[in-house]
């Protein structure tokens, strides 16, 4: 099988930690670019935001020669939940700009060379998980009383008045529905790399089917990751269980149609899994 630089776009809670602490580092003739960076992880992949870096990558930067030994980048929180403003190089970019613009950037350099890797999960679950590790009250919040109550279904996620969930109080970090969209990024990663070299993996199949997890890592990879499968059941990030998923379930019904159409275009199994 043909190895190619693989980027991993990391949703919140669908084991972005454990993939880069337990498996990635671990893969077989991969070089694990996280540790590289300096500061914060995400550091690495602030430059694709920014075209003039792109379009003249400085030669020490491990994007600038791609022909060498295939690497795993992890980029959380990437491309679905952007900020509604973004200051890179003391440039101003919009939310509108955003996604198009980082868009162009990962075709740029990755067109011929990389496959994306994502790891879903599905929303009731995540979004419910995400509100526990950031000890979110939900009462304290109207936009998030929304999801609760379901109020956010007549609205249209794509909206500036689609229902956030905000990290901290008096605080621009926010969490927009329309992020999980998962068929949306799955058609606008398709137009970079094509479809066949876009690969997703339900979150769940870690506790209920590692051995299939496993395989469809391998498949990514194109290497055998014989003995990984223990790390796999090693709890990172937990936190306690305030919030449920049932208070979220009409955040499920919302994606049914969404998620119905990713696993006809994957074949992940997603409607024995929950999603729809």
């Amino acid at each position: 099988m043909t190895r190619q630089h693989v980027i991993h776009i990391g949703f919140p809670k669908s084991a972005s930690t454990l993939l880069q602490r337990e498996i990635f580092p671990n893969v077989p003739g991969y070089r694990f670019l996280n540790r590289e960076f300096r500061g914060k992880e995400g550091e690495g992949y602030r430059d694709l935001l920014c075209t003039e870096f792109v379009l003249d990558i400085p030669p020490e930067h491990p994007f600038h020669d791609l022909s060498g030994e295939p690497f795993i980048y992890s980029a959380e929180q990437f491309l679905h939940f952007p900020r509604n403003t973004w200051t890179h190089r003391r440039r101003y970019v919009s939310s509108i700009d955003y996604r198009t613009m980082a868009l162009a950037n990962l075709k740029r350099i990755f067109r011929d060379h990389g496959k994306f890797l994502i790891v879903i999960r599905r929303q009731s679950d995540a979004i419910a998980s995400y509100c526990n590790f950031n000890n979110i009250d939900v009462s304290q919040s109207t936009k998030v009383s929304r999801l609760v109550s379901g109020v956010f279904n007549r609205k249209d996620p794509e909206t500036r008045n689609a229902p956030k969930i905000f990290t901290e109080r008096k605080s621009r970090r926010a969490l927009s529905i329309s992020g999980f969209n998962y068929y949306r990024l799955a058609i606008d990663l398709a137009s970079v790399v094509g479809p066949e070299r876009v690969c997703f993996l339900p979150f769940e199949d870690i506790s209920t089917n590692p051995e299939r997890f496993i395989s469809r890592l391998e498949s990514v990879f194109g290497e055998r990751l014989s003995g990984l499968e223990d790390a796999l059941g090693r709890s990172v990030n937990a936190s306690e269980k305030k919030y449920t998923a049932e208070m979220f379930s009409g955040y499920q019904d919302y994606f049914a149609s969404s998620n119905r159409l990713l696993d006809e275009m994957f074949s992940l199994g997603l409607e024995e899994l929950g999603y729809y």
